[in-house]
């Protein structure tokens, strides 16, 4: 009987050793987002509608976890940070609600917000240094015309410049490889000339490379190319991916505007590009090599969800995505403590 009741009491202590064993692995693989160094970051209302969140995912759509309310996502250079607009719910005058700058660990820890004005901000993009970050400002001038900045944060100690004066409204910065220059969609009030344009870190030119309604530009990682979204000024029809020279050279369309593209980001190798689409079965994420070749969706296309993260409720709601970038994780998940 003794020895029933030893053999009882040791499968029993077996047991709840494993069930904290499977329940420790489980909490750890939900809490710790990283599977991968090559991830793509992108904005969904997926399992949080109408709330937008970064989610990140491997390169081919799986394995898709929830980091952050947020939108406009920029991975650093380091691999170990990611950049992102989110609401300051502190800051509610008049009933609006401002979009700030903040950052985060690629762990999804740390958060720590850089801006806190009555002005939203939005698309913050890294310098490949990683010491700065530019991102877009909106006021509004006299008589309420609406303008849209560029302001670069110096990260070693928060001060912020303002290097493109007001005669332009200018949006969407991406820096290029050397960190030398920033192509930017830009307006000027005076000519009401659009398009994209180069400029250095203190505005110094502006340098015209396009010519129509033009907007998110990426440069490629290699500095030769700059993907955007094209679209014929005064003309209505949904925005296709071009790719031009970086000196505005050799036009090229890689995307059909029947995907209406909305957001994209060249890979790392500078071999494909990742972008959000719309296709007849609703909004997905697609790859596509950078010569236009392989299109191919690595979301599922259309799917209702709504609910808990990782619960599937079928509902007359379809998956909205926004931007979308690629993020190359550098992350060394810490030691535990032996004391």
């Amino acid at each position: 009987m003794s020895r029933l009741r030893f053999l009882l009491r040791y499968r029993l202590v077996i047991g709840l050793g494993s069930l904290a064993l499977v329940l420790t692995i489980t909490y750890q693989f939900l809490s710790d987002p990283i599977f991968s160094d090559e991830n793509i970051l992108v904005v969904s209302d997926e399992y949080n509608w109408p709330k937008d969140y970064i989610f990140m995912m491997l390169p081919d759509g799986s394995r898709q976890r929830r980091l952050e309310r947020g939108f406009d996502p920029a991975c650093s250079p380091d691999g170990h940070r990611i950049a992102f607009a989110a609401p300051d719910d502190s800051l509610l005058p008049n009933s609006k609600r401002y979009d700030q700058i903040f950052i985060m660990d690629v762990n999804r820890s740390n958060v720590k917000q850089l801006t806190s004005d009555s002005s939203p901000k939005f698309t913050p993009a890294w310098s490949p240094d990683g010491q700065f970050l530019a991102f877009g400002s909106y006021s509004e001038s006299v008589p309420r015309t609406p303008i849209w900045h560029i302001d670069i944060i110096d990260l070693r100690d928060m001060t912020i410049t303002r290097p493109i004066d007001q005669n332009w409204s200018v949006s969407y910065p991406a820096w290029s490889p050397d960190g030398k220059q920033i192509v930017v969609s830009a307006f000027n009030h005076r000519t009401e000339a659009s398009g994209l344009y180069l400029t250095d870190t203190k505005g110094n030119y502006m340098t015209r490379l396009t010519y129509d309604f033009d907007r998110q530009p990426d440069w490629s990682p290699d500095g030769k190319y700059i993907a955007y979204l094209y679209r014929p000024a005064g003309v209505e029809m949904s925005s296709t991916i071009r790719v031009i020279g970086s000196d505005g050279s050799n036009p090229i369309d890689i995307v059909p505007a029947k995907y209406q593209p909305r957001s994209l980001k060249w890979s790392p190798d500078g071999k494909r590009i990742v972008f959000v689409g719309h296709t007849e079965s609703g909004d997905g994420v697609f790859v596509i090599n950078s010569d236009g070749s392989g299109l191919t969706p690595i979301t599922q296309l259309g799917k209702k969800v709504l609910g808990a993260e990782g619960g599937v409720i079928p509902l007359l709601l379809k998956v909205f995505y926004e931007k979308v970038t690629w993020c190359m994780v550098k992350y060394i998940k810490p030691r535990r403590s032996t004391l």
